[in-house]
């Protein structure tokens, strides 16, 4: 790990990050992500190694434990203890375990808990953040010194536009029309060009489209016609029609 850290850094990479919470099912049966959360000894010896590797920033992403048990509790400050005083430059955390998966809530007075024991260390919480202003209230509430937007941007990136315009005091917060939608559907497709083929953007471009479709009244019908769409023209086609975007 510590090997493939400093390869990223000789390729001009800024930040390293190491990442022990995904807890996707087949991320979890390979032993990774959020299944090493059941062996903090090897998750500081990855830490330790990388630190010693790198000198760019290093991060650390965690949840609250494989499991609701008071031994995956303990583990948890465990790791986040050695993390902290050996030198990470930030943990992000999401108020969950890796059983829990997506279900239930997000437990953010655990990271209200750590931001108070290590208040020299930079925080970052993670999970239900869905809402401008639950963002908002949960990092204040918290005192982290950021959060880590996931699940809430797919379908809606303008949430982020949204934080800042409260975070200016306006009083009207943006909240894109029909057509501004179907506009940022496009440039996100567009941004794909870059990255793949166009057979393979189509494809990949569905999970996203269909969180797209949820901010829309078409309904499945409409999710149905942009899911279904057989190559990148079909796909276009229907988005200027259902969005109605010239």
């Amino acid at each position: 790990m510590a090997q493939a850290a400093q390869n990223f850094v000789n390729q001009g990479y800024d930040v390293i990050d190491l990442n022990f919470a995904c807890p996707a099912p087949k991320v979890l049966r390979r032993g990774r992500g959020g299944a090493m959360l059941d062996n903090p000894r090897l998750i500081i010896e990855i830490f330790r190694g990388v630190r010693d590797a790198v000198k760019i920033p290093l991060m650390m992403k965690l949840r609250i434990g494989i499991d609701e048990s008071e031994a995956a509790r303990e583990d948890f400050w465990r790791i986040c203890e050695e993390a902290i005083t050996g030198g990470i430059d930030a943990l992000i955390v999401h108020g969950r375990t890796t059983s829990q998966y997506f279900r239930g809530k997000a437990d953010w007075s655990v990271l209200a808990e750590l931001k108070k024991k290590y208040p020299q260390a930079t925080i970052i919480g993670s999970g239900d953040l869905f809402e401008a202003a639950d963002i908002i209230e949960k990092k204040k509430t918290a005192c982290v010194d950021g959060v880590a937007i996931a699940r809430g941007a797919i379908g809606k990136p303008w949430l982020f536009r949204q934080i800042t315009d409260l975070l200016d005091g306006k009083e009207e917060i943006f909240k894109p029309d029909t057509t501004e939608q179907g506009r940022i559907i496009l440039d996100h497709l567009n941004m794909l060009a870059e990255l793949y083929e166009p057979k393979k953007r189509v494809w990949y471009f569905r999970k996203f489209l269909a969180h797209y479709s949820k901010a829309h009244t078409g309904g499945r019908k409409l999710k149905m016609e942009l899911v279904t769409a057989h190559d990148e023209d079909q796909l276009r086609t229907a988005i200027k029609k259902w969005y109605d975007v010239s």
